[in-house]
C-alpha cells in the first residue's frame, strides 16, 4: 500500500506538469527506488567504480546529493511537452 500511495503521488504529480508525463508513474518509483538502493547492494562494485569509502560521512553525503539530482533530471518534463515547468 505504501509503494502504491507513491505511484499515485508520482501520478498526480505527472497531471500536474511536474513530472514527466511520458513514463510510467510505477516504474519511476521503482527506478528511484533502484538508484537509491544500488550503492548500498553492491558496494564492492561502487568502491571499485568510485574509489570511495562508503563509509565515510562525506562520501554518503555526496552520493545522496547524486541520486537527488540524477532523479530530478530523469523525471522533469521534457522540453516540448506542453508540461507546465
Amino acid at each position: 500500500m505504501h509503494y502504491q500511495q507513491k505511484v499515485k503521488t508520482f501520478a498526480a504529480a505527472q497531471r500536474d506538469g511536474v513530472l514527466d508525463d511520458g513514463l510510467d508513474p510505477a516504474y519511476v518509483v521503482f527506478m528511484l527506488i533502484a538508484l537509491a538502493a544500488w550503492w548500498s547492494s553492491v558496494p564492492q562494485l561502487a568502491r571499485m567504480l568510485t574509489g570511495a569509502d562508503p563509509g565515510d560521512p562525506a562520501e554518503r553525503a555526496r552520493r545522496r546529493a547524486f541520486v537527488v539530482h540524477a532523479a530530478q533530471r530523469l523525471a522533469a518534463p521534457r522540453a516540448g511537452s506542453g508540461a507546465v515547468p
